[in-house]
């Protein structure tokens, strides 16, 4: 019986923190997002984690840290290969970063090209 009241619990309190990480998330606060969803993850093993997961995932990107959101869209898949949010952070995460990477790299190579 204390077993099943503790797992509740556990649930219950990163619902919580979910819920307080969807409403930052709303109101663009990604990085209260980003806190309250390592809270939810935090709490330990729940049916949701690879929610959470994937809801960092999102904030993560959204601030520019490819490589936490990829990290974290791969847990999100591995726990629960059939969530297919999981997959849409994952190609987000990778799409976003090669971008970014290839317009880091035409910026750069433009300014060999002025000054040779």
């Amino acid at each position: 019986m204390y077993k099943r009241q503790a797992k509740q619990q556990r649930e219950s309190e990163a619902e919580a923190h979910k819920d307080k990480g969807n409403a930052a998330w709303k109101a663009n606060n990604a990085e209260e997002a980003i806190h309250h969803y390592t809270r939810a993850i935090d709490v330990g093993h729940t049916s949701q984690i690879h929610v959470y997961y994937s809801n960092r995932s999102a904030a993560y990107v959204s601030v520019g840290n490819f490589m936490a959101a990829l990290e974290d869209a791969t847990h999100s898949v591995d726990i629960n290969p059939n969530w297919w949010k999981g997959y849409l952070r994952k190609g987000t995460a990778l799409l976003v970063s090669c971008f970014t990477a290839f317009w880091q790299t035409l910026f750069e190579f433009s300014f060999f090209f002025a000054f040779s």
